[in-house]
């Protein structure tokens, strides 16, 4: 793996040629570890990139791409083209400029003799070799190539004497591009951009918060900014603080949290945000960011969700528990972490039941629609935890529920939990699909012999997991003993239950559904039941989108501890159950036949009746 430092260097390096005048900024799309590719013959290579309308009016000095200093691979030159284009003789032609080159310090640099101007059709840049030789791995991939977020968008073209006759792209990757640095002149000296979501939510007479994105367009960079923006008649100007300064790099971005006034009335408006002044000069950039603004009459709190899937026999699924802890930490009571487990002693599903495919462990989806490691996050290449940033992100999304859920035991066994969830949606809905679904989750599950041993594939691996992992570096493998969270020990409807939800919903309509959950029904697959002395419990409530599957809101809340919902008094019923004849819950009353009316009072009486229908 290569560091994109090294083009960084580059930049720098190339930039003190024409000096540190105001106008100069560089530019570098090498913020990732890079690769190497080829086509693993001897060789011309001829491999371009291309600059498009965000370098247009800017000057091009010079020009810098990785390269490694091999034996038998030579004759570099940089060059630049307004087309990508071959002569008679099927050799590259460039038609701006091509320079003779060096490896020098893992890199291949030229000094332009005159600045270049991108042009409305803007310019490919590019490099030129031969392979001499396939002996080695850098004979065989001589090419530096980056992929996805770190690539630019600058895409990669290849021509060589014997592969590919004629300028082919995607040869590495649709999403791959080559690592390069540049240093450029024209620029202004303070300059940024500020990019905003297509769509705003807030609550009439609040602030309106959403995240945003500075990207610097000038040789100065910034630290503070102050906004100008305008919605439903309402305007002005707010300074914000950068919690990181954006770098004097081109393109070069940072995240901002922005707090602008939110109208006092519901409705949709137009919003318009521009950048006006930065550390107290004029912006020299004058682009403006529009965005819909939705104003409800109040913000549900959206609390994503967590399931994760592992299992006693996967030796790397210790780490999704180290996860769901470390989550629990940091968020609290809004942390909704479930884990099922695969094909052991505490699975209750199928893998045909399991609300997301988990062919192998350990993973975790986040509100049922986006896959993710339990740990790692989508940051797994990092070695770094991260699921909080993908928690964080989806925290951030707009949903129209808002949910409560309180649970105590309804009998005084305690074997018989109620559950009662209220829901106020805050947006109307006709002809939707919205589901109640419900997860009982045990905490301080354990037990004796092989069937309770964690596999531990971190045994005895020093330095070469985070520090999180050290316990489970200093444990055996497999580990005997093991105390088990967040455990679901019952889920009766994994995709939510038909009905449970009107099927229109006005604005501001307020919702509940209660359900009861038998401690008798907390078995394994084998039958045989997961319930413990001494073992938390705790119910997951969720809102599921019948028609996508995905998980509009959640909460969690121990059993006997409510979350936002008051219990019912002694003499008001709290929920009605529906169950068949043998006692099987039932999400609705059926059309015909006879069925088990029940109703769970606030002081734990249970009363039930026959109905026929």
């Amino acid at each position: 793996m290569i560091s994109g430092k090294t083009v960084f260097a580059a930049c720098m390096a190339a930039a003190s040629v024409f000096g540190a005048g105001a106008d100069t900024v560089a530019y570098t799309n090498a913020g990732g570890p890079s690769s190497w590719w080829g086509t693993g013959k001897s060789e011309t290579y001829d491999v371009a990139v291309r600059l498009g309308p965000d370098f247009k009016g800017l000057e091009v000095r010079s020009v810098s791409f990785l390269a490694e200093e091999e034996a038998d691979v030579a004759g570099f030159s940089v060059w630049m083209s307004e087309r990508l284009q071959l002569g008679s003789g099927k050799t590259n032609v460039p038609d701006v400029v091509s320079l003779p080159a060096e490896v020098k310090d893992g890199r291949v640099s030229v000094s332009l003799p005159a600045p270049y101007v991108v042009g409305d059709g803007g310019v490919y840049i590019g490099y030129s070799f031969t392979v001499g030789k396939r002996e080695t791995e850098r004979q065989k991939a001589p090419v530096a190539v980056v992929k996805g977020e770190d690539s630019g968008g600058h895409g990669l073209w290849v021509h060589s004497s014997r592969t590919y006759g004629g300028w082919s792209g995607g040869v590495a990757g649709e999403d791959a591009s080559v690592p390069f640095g540049l240093t450029l002149g024209g620029a202004a000296g303070r300059a940024v951009e500020i990019r905003i979501p297509g769509e705003v939510n807030a609550a009439a007479g609040n602030e309106t918060v959403f995240n945003a994105e500075i990207v610097n367009r000038g040789a100065l960079g910034a630290s503070s900014l102050e906004l100008e923006w305008s919605a439903g008649g309402d305007g002005g100007r707010v300074p914000v603080a950068l919690p990181q300064p954006v770098s004097a790099i081109y393109l070069a971005s940072a995240p901002v949290r922005v707090s602008l006034p939110a109208p006092a009335a519901t409705g949709d408006y137009d919003l318009r945000v521009r950048v006006a002044g930065i550390d107290g000069e004029a912006n020299a950039s004058g682009g403006e960011a529009a965005a819909r603004l939705h104003v409800w009459s109040s913000l549900p709190k959206k609390r994503p969700l967590l399931e994760e899937y592992t299992g006693t026999g996967c030796g790397y699924c210790p780490r999704g528990a180290v996860g769901m802890e470390k989550m629990a930490a940091l968020k609290g009571r809004d942390f909704v972490g479930v884990a099922y487990h695969h094909a052991d002693v505490m699975s209750i599903l199928t893998p045909e039941e399991y609300p997301n495919p988990a062919p192998a462990q350990p993973v975790a989806w986040m509100d049922r629609h986006h896959e993710t490691d339990p740990y790692f996050g989508d940051r797994m290449k990092d070695n770094a935890f991260a699921i909080d940033e993908v928690w964080d992100r989806l925290a951030d999304e707009f949903t129209p529920a808002g949910i409560a859920l309180d649970c105590w035991w309804a009998d005084d066994a305690k074997r018989v939990i109620a559950a009662k969830a209220a829901l106020k949606f805050v947006k109307a809905f006709d002809g939707c699909d919205f589901r109640m679904s419900y997860v009982l989750v045990a905490d301080g599950l354990t037990g004796e012999g092989r069937d309770w041993r964690q596999g531990n594939y971190y045994s005895g691996e020093t330095g070469k997991w985070p520090s999180d992992f050290d316990h489970l570096v200093d444990a055996p493998n497999p580990i005997a003993g093991t105390v088990f969270n967040d455990v679901a020990i019952l889920c009766p409807f994994p995709e939510g239950m038909p009905e449970s939800l009107p099927s229109s919903i006005g604005q501001d309509q307020e919702l509940s559904h209660s359900v009861s959950l038998s401690l008798d029904d907390a078995c394994n697959l084998d039958g045989e039941t997961l319930v413990r002395d001494g073992l938390g419990y705790s119910v997951v409530a969720m809102v599921i989108d019948g028609a996508s599957g995905k998980v509009v809101n959640c909460v969690k809340s121990p059993v006997g501890d409510g979350s936002g919902v008051d219990a019912p008094e002694a003499d008001e019923a709290a929920m009605t159950l529906v169950s068949d004849m043998l006692g099987r819950m039932l999400p609705q009353p059926p059309a015909s036949g006879i069925y088990v009316e029940t109703k769970v009072w606030g002081d734990g009486r249970r009363t039930s009746r026959k109905v026929a229908r």
